[in-house]
């Protein structure tokens, strides 16, 4: 157990409301790093007599090849609004109250004390050294003596709120029996366990490849591993979950699959950190698959960091398709939503990529020649067989919705005739309640697209080119369903309805309903891409496959009754591609990381 200078409970109160921000000093004048060595600063924190007195510190500049003595500082950056002053080299610095408090607390009486923190010795306002020395931090943290986990000051003190009796030797407080109950114990642990500090994502990093560490706290600090003992020993509900308790077991399990870039992401997804950019970065020197690298880059879009991480968790040799597109949505959510790259922006990303093929690329073991393609786990479900009316009229006429209905019995087979009248109700309803989102979905775009299918196309569909209108029939085809229901007067310019000849069946096929870009023909094929509601269209024009757009579809007649016994508890959906990997009709589909994107959106 090591102490640390005693003070008076009043030497620091609590904060109040009317605590105001500091005003912004001019930036710190920092002395550039030498990019050409592998090396860092470090913080001379000078000793100090009591807990008030200034803290003052001195900047050095080391490489890793001097071997240098330092302990480094695992802490919550805190309120970034209320701004407190240190002096560093003689100037000013402003720091946070949490950053301030740790100073004030780990500063020595006598010594001065050799530290790395990440606030001070990383020049936050350059994003080249900030990107550099990230990516060395994990070396950072596992080449220091000690990491300090500052879990706070808390406020009122520990003992005072935990209702324990004063602890003057807490060496013994972290051991069973002795004086201390179980209750008590366990009062001050659970508020040692849920300090803010172990929400921050930093730390799974920082804790995870230290040699050594101490938990501080106030003016103590405790081992690891004591700390963890105590944390087991004590009985309270849900002790397993509690985070140091999972970091424990993530630190020992450190080698195995669970360490993969992608794992931590999804595993941390509710871990805080300022910037958006850290859902990524910040597991990237842990990660057992970044050992070749990953580009860090602050100076990158979140769109760009989202393209990175996609085709990175794409590229590795053997790795599963199946699961790309989930995990594309996670990454989306972490670093911001939708919002983080518009439709133009995407358009833009892929002109300039037209332009200038190969550039700024992550191969990381990719066998295809294009390194901006993902292969994607798809299935293909059938072509466009029949047209309906457009989305306008089926919501605005019922004249419209009875002769769409009289299509459904006319043109589908007559053992699906309920089934689809059933999936037409409930598309319907989903396309009434999701307005204007709906459309949003359905999009165009002509792109040639590279796809060797793993499977049997059943047969070639000869594309007439031909889309809508009013009623003229034509030949029914080999399976009883007609070819078209309206005939084409003119271009369609609105999303309209169409019927689905599906190619195989089963319970998480689509239903035979969907809404179409105008772009759409007879003959399309329509592929579901896994884990989302979209699905692509993709036109054979001579043999060059050219994707034409995107598509909503139904639910088939299983999952439409579900939906109606659970609309009240759940948004209504399009039909959402669930499907096993490697049935019969599985492909992988080789799209180009923007166009991955799109099908996100909506």
């Amino acid at each position: 157990m090591v102490h640390f200078f005693s003070r008076s409970r009043a030497a620091n109160p609590a904060p109040t409301p009317s605590s105001q921000p500091a005003q912004p000093t001019q930036p710190f004048p920092y002395r550039p790093l030498d990019p050409t060595v592998d090396g860092t600063r470090l913080v001379i924190l000078e000793p100090a007599k009591g807990f008030q007195d200034p803290v003052r510190c001195r900047l050095r500049h080391v490489t890793f090849g001097e071997r240098p003595k330092y302990e480094a500082l695992s802490y919550m950056w805190g309120d970034a609004m209320v701004r407190k002053s240190i002096s560093i080299d003689g100037h000013p610095f402003d720091t946070t109250l949490n950053l301030l408090d740790a100073l004030r607390c780990l500063r020595h009486k006598e010594n001065e004390r050799v530290l790395w923190v990440d606030a001070i010795c990383i020049n936050q306002h350059d994003d080249r050294e900030k990107s550099r020395q990230i990516r060395i931090m994990p070396y950072i943290y596992m080449r220091a003596k000690v990491v300090l986990a500052w879990l706070g000051l808390f406020r009122p003190p520990l003992d005072r709120r935990s209702n324990l009796r004063p602890v003057e030797d807490w060496q013994i407080f972290f051991y069973p029996g002795g004086r201390f109950s179980d209750q008590e114990r366990g009062a001050v642990l659970q508020l040692l366990c849920s300090a803010p500090y172990w929400n921050r994502l930093w730390i799974i990093q920082e804790i995870s490849v230290a040699r050594n560490i101490q938990i501080c706290y106030e003016r103590h600090a405790v081992d690891w591993k004591n700390f963890i003992q105590a944390v087991s020993a004590v009985r309270w509900s849900n002790v397993e979950n509690n985070i140091p308790m999972r970091l424990k077991r993530e630190m020992e399990d450190k080698y195995a699959e669970g360490h993969k870039l992608q794992n931590l992401i999804e595993n941390h997804q509710q871990a805080l950190c300022k910037e958006p950019r850290d859902h990524v970065y910040g597991f990237v020197g842990l990660a057992s698959d970044c050992v070749d690298g990953f580009p860090i880059d602050y100076r990158k879009s979140l769109f760009e960091v989202w393209k990175d991480t996609i085709m990175f968790k794409n590229s590795e040799r053997g790795g599963s398709r199946h699961d790309t597109m989930k995990f594309g949505r996670l990454v989306q959510k972490v670093l911001g939503g939708p919002s983080i790259a518009t439709a133009d922006e995407i358009y833009q990303d892929l002109t300039l990529r037209k332009a200038h093929p190969g550039q700024g690329s992550i191969r990381h073991g990719m066998d295809s020649h294009n390194p901006y393609e993902l292969l994607i786990a798809s299935r293909l479900v059938g072509c466009i067989r029949s047209f309906g009316p457009t989305h306008h009229s089926i919501l605005s006429d019922p004249k419209e919705v009875a002769r769409w209905r009289a299509s459904i019995n006319q043109y589908i087979p007559r053992v699906h005739v309920a089934g689809a009248m059933e999936e037409s109700e409930l598309f319907l309803e989903t396309m009434k309640e999701r307005g204007n989102e709906a459309l949003k979905m359905i999009t165009s775009f002509h792109r040639d697209i590279t796809w060797k299918p793993s499977i049997h196309i059943p047969r070639t569909v000869h594309n007439t080119g031909e889309g809508l209108i009013s009623g003229k029939k034509q030949g029914v085809s080999g399976n009883g369903l007609r070819s078209s229901s309206y005939i084409l007067k003119s271009l369609p310019t609105e999303q309209h309805l169409f019927l689905l000849e599906l190619w195989g069946g089963g319970h998480d096929s689509p239903g035979r309903i969907g809404l179409a870009p105008p772009e759409a023909r007879i003959g399309d094929l329509v592929l579901q891409i896994h884990g989302i509601e979209r699905a692509v269209l993709v036109r054979n024009d001579n043999g060059l496959l050219r994707l034409v757009g995107i598509v909503v579809l139904a639910e088939n007649r299983e999952r439409a009754r579900a939906a109606r016994r659970e609309s009240a508890k759940r948004h209504l959906k399009f039909g959402a591609a669930n499907f096993a990997p490697g049935g019969p009709s599985t492909t992988n589909l080789s799209l180009d990381v923007a166009i991955a994107y799109q099908l996100l959106l909506g």
